[in-house]
């Protein structure tokens, strides 16, 4: 049976297994982090009144036992056991199971600790640089060398992301002109990290001459953004009214008036900015011919765009101010705040976010006692972001 056991395939692949698995353990062993609250006094885990005479718990069933010892300035101090001690419970300093507690104020930090004035706080950010490298073609088409009716244009986009990976990108457009005035498109969009996006659009030309020998030529154009993943992403409305002054030798465009309109702004989870450092490099070539009256165009353009942790910002003392000391505070520290539905800011924006102090919390128990307070500022003051720049 034994030798039946050493010849067999089976038996020599679990052994090989569970060798393995014994080197590992050995060599880097694996450990289980942050699956509890970390560790705490058994001494404030329990607290028995003094007044407790049950010898069972009604709850559970377990065993209770309660002493007086003495009273401090009529203050009553009692020693009680609680049985039902579980395997991970540890021992407070008058015994396994035994308490004695005189009771305890309990503090909850949130945020930066109230009473930080001026402390420093070590951020370390550690971030592999995001570098992403890319390819597009694209082509035009007219009639004639004319795009008075209609213009298409059809594009490929090949990009590679040390995150993401590669992804292509196909594009797809075209515009008519309904009218002298009036022109119609829309632009299509694919991608297998982003989604589809159409992005139709609509505008308006006008030319109206002057005795002047200057013709002046308002325009305006409408247009929304709609993604698949993300819905209405954007909506844009734009007025301009340009100058072409009918110089024969040079004429001129002027730009009278200019202005656009952003509806859609995208919202982000508050959190410490950190500086980034950004290079970007792009490249463009086109080429071109024309047969029998069709005319087209190709466009090839490279780019890279390489995103990374500035030096600067990588290992980084901050100074930090708490709820107490929030107005000693400058526009380089760390303020102990936060806001609710925090979002990007507009000229379109009509609501701010809700900013909150993020004070401490006191919970208190004791003989005869217990509740919860917090500190107040008798001073209405005002809280901003740190001023972070990117290069």
């Amino acid at each position: 049976m034994i030798d039946k056991i050493r010849k067999s395939r089976v038996s020599k692949v679990v052994a090989c297994y569970l060798t393995i698995q014994l080197f590992i353990q050995v060599s880097q062993p694996m450990q289980l982090l942050a699956l509890t609250s970390g560790p705490s006094q058994p001494e404030f885990n329990s607290f028995t009144p003094i007044g407790t005479s049950d010898m069972v718990d009604l709850s559970s069933g377990d065993f209770n036992y309660n002493i007086p010892i003495m009273d401090v300035g009529g203050y009553p101090l009692n020693l009680s056991y609680a049985a039902g001690v579980s395997m991970d419970q540890e021992a407070s300093w008058v015994g396994l199971g035994w308490n004695l507690n005189v009771g305890q104020i309990a503090r909850q930090v949130r945020g930066i600790p109230d009473d930080f004035n001026g402390d420093q706080i070590r951020y370390e950010s550690n971030m592999k640089p995001n570098k992403t490298f890319g390819v597009s073609f694209g082509a035009k088409g007219y009639i004639f060398g004319s795009d008075k009716l209609a213009s298409g244009s059809v594009g490929l986009g090949l990009q590679f992301n040390n995150y993401d990976g590669v992804s292509f990108t196909p594009t797809f457009g075209l515009s008519f002109n309904a009218h002298k005035n009036v022109s119609l498109g829309f632009s299509i969009s694919g991608s297998d990290t982003d989604g589809v996006s159409v992005s139709p659009y609509v505008s308006l030309n006008s030319k109206k001459g002057f005795r002047d020998h200057s013709n002046y030529r308002p325009s305006s154009s409408f247009g929304v953004g709609y993604n698949s993943r993300q819905g209405f992403t954007s909506m844009s409305l734009s007025a301009s009214v340009k100058r072409l002054d009918n110089d024969k030798e040079a004429p001129s465009i002027n730009s009278l008036n200019a202005g656009s309109i952003s509806f859609a702004n995208t919202t982000y989870t508050p959190s410490k900015r950190t500086g980034y450092s950004n290079e970007n490099i792009s490249l463009k070539t086109a080429f071109g011919g024309e047969f029998f009256g069709v005319e087209a165009q190709f466009d090839v353009n490279g780019y890279a765009n390489i995103q990374k942790i500035k030096i600067s910002e990588q290992n980084k003392l901050e100074y930090a101010y708490g709820y107490e000391y929030t107005d000693r505070a400058s526009e380089l520290d760390i303020l102990d705040f936060n806001r609710e539905k925090d979002r990007n800011l507009s000229n379109a924006t009509k609501a701010l976010a809700v900013t909150n102090y993020t004070y401490d919390l006191y919970a208190i128990q004791g003989q005869g006692i217990s509740g919860q307070f917090r500190p107040f500022r008798s001073q209405i003051g005002y809280v901003y972001d740190q001023y972070i720049v990117d290069n």
